[in-house]
């Protein structure tokens, strides 16, 4: 009987055991998928070292370097069902010699990511991706032909070239936001190049940067023919302008034998990867803000912009292409647009107490808050323009520190209302607020709105 019993036991510490391996590995496994944050990305990214391949050549005394802007990672499904991660990548032009040396460079009519994809056996596989738009497609928001540093994917036309950080090229053309036409590359078949052209302005505030493309052996169409014109070259008058010139022309050549269909990225809200708006022209201490009348805010949401949707005791709510307007009646007469884009307000649906906080209720907060965001940041701008005149729209519109400012003003604002009316405690902050896509709770896209305002939609 003895012995009995210790077979027994014998043989279920050899079951546990097993069962405890089998659980531990199902867990590493699991463990090991959770690549969907950008840090476990950026892991992964680091591992090979492709940072290195990131920089280019301008010329003999600077440099391009590209860094990615893991904080803005989306993701999208891709034309072949799978997952893709999009890294913007931001240029700064840098001297090689005196690496502290930068200079304002501006991006217009291309854009440049990393993308990732889960493969399997858990392996993470990256490409270097530049959307290229086509010179007489139509810029964001406008029916004319003129290339702009904004490139609407919901409307892309133009091309995508594909690196897989060997040398091997991809291509997919795009017209209207549709894949028309693939690179496809057998075994015995000729390996296909095209030439790009990069071509520079230099204008009064900084240089920028267009390329183009072109069949191997003729020459690359000049910006010039395209539209691309010095797009606000010159935003303050009365200084240069410049013309395009040829900086350096290089191939890309398709030969990868198992390529991917990431399809395209959401349009940013951000800033990012392509934005030559995402340079940072104002100066460095921002002055004390003066405060802007009711009658020079021009763009404030109306209540139903937000269609908040319960998820379980959480509720949140999208705005499309979300912007705040500031005319400067009193000074220069400009008016002044800041782009949020799309923006996620999140908030309890029932508070910690069991009350419930009603869409209505939400609608309204949310509303109001925005608004008093709005006037703290134009009341910033209103005394940035007083202080210095030259201070242009465009160096306004997605200015990163403005539309920071934005987000934790309207954030805080929304929580001071849930604390003084749903007896929340001073250090509680129950709101939350978002601009990247990849980070928005509700994405079921038919329940965004597009934003309204009041005077012309309530």
């Amino acid at each position: 009987m003895k012995k009995l019993f210790a077979t027994l036991g014998f043989s279920i510490i050899i079951l546990s055991i097993l069962f405890y391996s089998c659980k531990k590995e199902k867990e590493s496994t699991q463990k090991d998928l959770q690549v969907d944050n950008p840090t476990e990305i950026k892991k992964e990214f680091d591992k090979h070292d492709f940072s290195k391949s990131l920089s280019n050549r301008f010329n003999d005394s600077l440099t391009i370097i590209w860094n990615a802007d893991w904080e803005h990672m989306s993701s999208k499904k891709g034309g072949d069902s799978a997952v893709y991660y999009f890294i913007p990548l931001v240029p700064k032009l840098g001297s090689i010699a005196h690496k502290s040396n930068e200079y304002k460079l501006h991006i217009i009519g291309f854009q440049q990511f990393i993308i990732a994809t889960k493969q399997a056996a858990n392996e993470v596989r990256f490409f270097k991706a530049k959307y290229i738009q086509q010179l007489d497609a139509p810029q964001r928001g406008t029916s004319t032909n003129n290339r702009s540093p904004e490139i609407s994917y919901a409307h892309f036309t133009g091309k995508l070239l594909l690196d897989d950080f060997s040398n091997r090229g991809y291509s997919i053309n795009y017209y209207q936001g549709r894949a028309v036409r693939k690179s496809v590359v057998s075994q015995n078949a000729r390996i296909v190049c095209d030439q790009e052209c990069t071509w520079t302005m230099e204008c009064d505030r900084g240089i920028w940067v267009t390329v183009t493309n072109g069949r191997m052996g003729d020459n690359c169409p000049s910006p010039d023919y395209g539209g691309a014109e010095a797009y606000d070259c010159n935003p303050g008058g009365g200084g240069m302008g410049g013309n395009w010139m040829l900086q350096s022309t290089s191939l890309n050549c398709y030969d990868i034998p198992d390529p991917i269909d990431p399809s395209l990225p959401t349009d940013p809200s951000t800033g990012g990867g392509g934005g030559g708006d995402n340079i940072d022209y104002l100066p460095t201490t921002l002055p004390a803000p003066i405060p802007v009348a009711d009658a020079n805010l021009l763009a404030i949401p109306c209540p139903d912009s937000y269609n908040f949707v319960k998820q379980g005791n959480w509720q949140s709510a999208v705005i499309t292409g979300y912007y705040s307007q500031f005319l400067n009646r009193a000074g220069n007469g400009q008016l002044y647009t800041l782009e949020i884009g799309d923006i996620e307000t999140g908030m309890p649906a029932v508070t910690f107490n069991g009350t419930l906080i009603h869409s209505s209720a939400a609608q309204a907060i949310s509303a109001q808050a925005a608004t008093l965001a709005e006037h703290q940041v134009f009341a910033v701008v209103n005394a940035m323009v007083i202080a210095d005149p030259s201070i242009t729209p465009s160096m306004v519109r997605r200015n990163p520190r403005l539309l920071k400012m934005f987000n934790e003003i309207y954030q805080e604002e929304i929580n001071k209302f849930l604390r003084a009316d749903y007896d929340y405690s001073d250090g509680a902050n129950p709101a939350k607020v978002s601009t990247t896509y990849g980070s928005f709770g509700l994405k079921d896209q038919s329940q965004y709105r597009t934003f309204k305002f009041r005077g012309k939609d309530c």
